[in-house]
């Protein structure tokens, strides 16, 4: 076998394992979700649930590690830490998770888990509203006259002239 095929056989074998493990990852999630919520095949189970999402965000699914954040907000499964619910949210959504993104403008709007800060939440509410999140856009819109090019800050209801720039947003 010359060397030109032997790295493309290499590139196969790696490119197979990849897909193998995001495949298997999503069907562990999918089992997760049935002991979280319990159905006919399974019976309710937050400490399999938990164990399974585990399991599924160590193979690469996103979905798994904000499942996580959520069990450990309410201790399912694990006990309660705001601190490592807000470390998993921030994971997912640090890899393009909407819903995780959405979730962490109330953790730095509350400063649950982690310090407050506006203007991460409004950076994680920007990047979910232009993914097209319509809690993102509401929330965006309760405070600003927004647009997907520039956010124009409200002040007693009625929108200023003060105007911030996407790129500065997305810093």
């Amino acid at each position: 076998m010359n060397p030109m095929m032997k790295k493309q056989l290499i590139l196969l074998i790696i490119i197979g394992l990849s897909v193998t493990c995001t495949g298997q990852a999503y069907w562990i999630y999918l089992e997760a979700e049935e002991y979280f919520y319990g159905s006919e095949a399974r019976t309710q189970s937050y400490d399999k649930a938990f164990y399974l999402y585990n399991k599924a965000a160590s193979l690469g699914n996103i979905a798994s590690l904000r499942k996580m954040g959520i069990c450990y907000y309410h201790g399912y499964g694990i006990p309660a830490s705001k601190h490592k619910s807000f470390v998993y949210i921030k994971k997912a959504a640090d890899q393009g998770d909407t819903a995780a993104m959405v979730m962490l403008i109330s953790y730095y709007l509350n400063g649950e888990g982690c310090k407050k800060s506006m203007k991460k939440c409004f950076r994680y509410a920007y990047k979910a509203a232009n993914q097209g999140n319509e809690q993102a856009i509401l929330f965006l819109q309760q405070f600003s006259c927004y647009t997907r090019t520039e956010i124009i800050w409200k002040d007693d209801s009625v929108c200023t002239k003060r105007v911030r720039s996407v790129n500065e947003m997305k810093k």
